[in-house]
C-alpha cells in the first residue's frame, strides 16, 4: 500500500496503510524493547521494511528510529555467523545461537528481508555497518544454499554440526524461500553498484575463484569420486556471470562517468564508465524490480551523432552474460529485464 501510495499520492492509500498496522508487535518496537525471543521471525522483518518505508515517504522519524532499533538489536544478538537468523522460523536468543545449533536454522526469507532492510538503511545513512551486512549475508548464506550444478535451493541452512543442506525437488517443492532465493546474482550487482556509486569505491574484487564441492565460489568444481585427479568436472556459478557484467566489459583504465535517472535501489539503478580512449561507454543497469524498463540516452549532441553501435549483455535466471541485442545507433531505447544485469556496450 505504501508504494501504491508512493505511485499515485492518493492520501486514501496511505490511510489504508494503518489498518495493517500490528500494535502488538510494531508498538514495543517504537518504546525500543527487545520482545523478539520466540516470535516468528519473517512476520516481523517485513513489517519493519514497510516502516522504513514509511520514513521513505513520510519522514516520520519514529517509523526510520524502529527500524534502526530492530535491525540493531537483531544484528547484536539474533545473528548467527552466516548472516542468518531463526531455528524453526523463529527468533531463538538474545545471545543464545550456541544453545539453537539445529538442521533448521537460518530460513532463507530471512535473510533475503533482512537485506533490503540494510539496504534501505543504507539508502538512508551510509554507514559501514550497514554494507558489512549486506556482505556477510551474501556470501555465507544466499551463495551458499543453491545446489551448483541445477540451481535447487534450500529453505534452510543448517547450523548444526553433521547437518546437511536439503534443497528443494523439481516438481512437488516450490517454497517461499525458493522464490527468494532465486535473486541472488542481482543482489550482488545492486551491492557493487552502492559501493561504487553510494560509497565511493574505486575497485571491487571476489575473494574466491574455485571451490571444491561447493558454490561460494565463481566456479565450483564436483571431482569424480571424491578425488580430482580421477576427474570430474567444473560447474560456473550465476555468480561468475553477474560479476562478468561488470569486469568483462570495464577495463583498467576506465573512468566512471555520471550517469543520471537510474538510481532507485529498489528497482533500476546504474552506472557508466568510458574508455581510455573515449571511444567505448560501458553502462551496469541492475533490474531489482519485476518489470520491463525502457531506457533511452540522453547523450551531449556531439557524442550522440559518434554513437555507432550499442551491444546489450543479460544475466538473469535464464540467461549467463549472453548477447541479447545490438542496435545501430542510438535512436532507440534500451530494454532493460526485470531480475537482471544489463550491461549496454556503447561503440563511439
Amino acid at each position: 500500500l505504501l508504494n501504491l501510495y508512493a505511485i499515485t499520492g492518493d492520501e486514501r492509500h496511505r490511510a489504508a496503510v494503518e489498518v495493517f498496522y500490528h500494535p502488538e508487535v510494531m508498538d514495543p518496537l517504537k518504546a525500543k524493547k527487545d520482545c523478539l525471543n520466540g516470535k516468528h521471525a519473517n512476520t516481523y522483518i517485513p513489517k519493519v521494511i514497510a516502516e522504513m518505508r514509511r520514513w521513505e515517504l513520510t519522514g516520520a522519524p519514529e517509523s526510520r528510529a524502529l527500524a534502526e532499533f530492530f535491525w540493531q538489536t537483531v544484528t547484536d544478538h539474533y545473528l548467527y555467523a552466516a548472516g542468518c537468523v531463526s531455528t524453526k522460523e523463529a527468533f531463538r536468543g538474545p545471545d543464545r545461537q550456541g544453545a539453537h545449533l539445529t538442521g533448521v536454522t537460518g530460513e532463507t526469507c530471512c535473510t533475503y528481508n533482512l537485506l533490503k532492510l540494510s539496504r534501505q538503511l543504507l539508502e538512508a545513512e551510509l554507514r559501514v555497518a550497514f554494507a558489512d551486512y549486506q556482505e556477510r549475508a551474501l556470501w555465507n548464506h544466499i551463495l551458499a544454499q543453491p545446489e551448483p550444478v541445477d540451481g535447487r535451493v534450500t529453505y534452510f541452512l543448517p547450523m548444526m554440526t553433521g547437518a546437511y543442506k536439503l534443497q528443494n525437488r523439481g516438481n512437488d517443492c516450490f517454497w517461499c524461500c525458493q522464490a527468494s532465493a532465486m535473486e541472488s546474482h542481482v543482489k550482488v550487482g545492486r551491492l557493487i553498484y552502492a559501493d561504487i556509486v553510494c560509497s565511493g569505491a574505486e575497485a571491487w574484487g571476489y575473494w574466491k575463484a574455485m571451490e571444491l564441492n561447493g558454490n561460494h565460489a565463481l566456479i565450483s568444481l564436483q571431482a569424480k569420486e571424491g578425488n580430482l585427479l580421477m576427474g570430474g568436472h567444473a560447474t560456473p556459478n550465476k555468480l561468475l556471470w553477474a560479476l562478468g557484467n561488470y569486469s568483462r566489459f570495464i577495463r583498467p583504465g576506465y573512468q566512471r562517468v555520471a550517469l543520471e535517472g537510474a538510481e532507485e535501489l529498489a528497482a533500476l539503478c546504474g552506472s557508466a564508465y568510458r574508455s581510455p580512449d573515449g571511444k567505448r561507454l560501458v553502462l551496469v543497469f541492475v533490474n531489482t524490480g519485476f518489470e520491463r524498463e525502457e531506457v533511452r540516452l540522453t547523450l551531449p549532441k556531439a557524442m550522440q551523432k559518434q554513437v555507432r553501435k550499442i551491444s546489450l549483455y543479460r544475466t538473469d535466471e535464464r540467461t549467463d552474460l549472453s548477447l541479447v541485442e545490438s542496435i545501430e545507433g542510438a535512436s532507440r531505447p534500451l530494454s532493460i529485464a526485470p531480475r537482471s544485469l544489463t550491461t549496454c556496450v556503447v561503440e563511439l
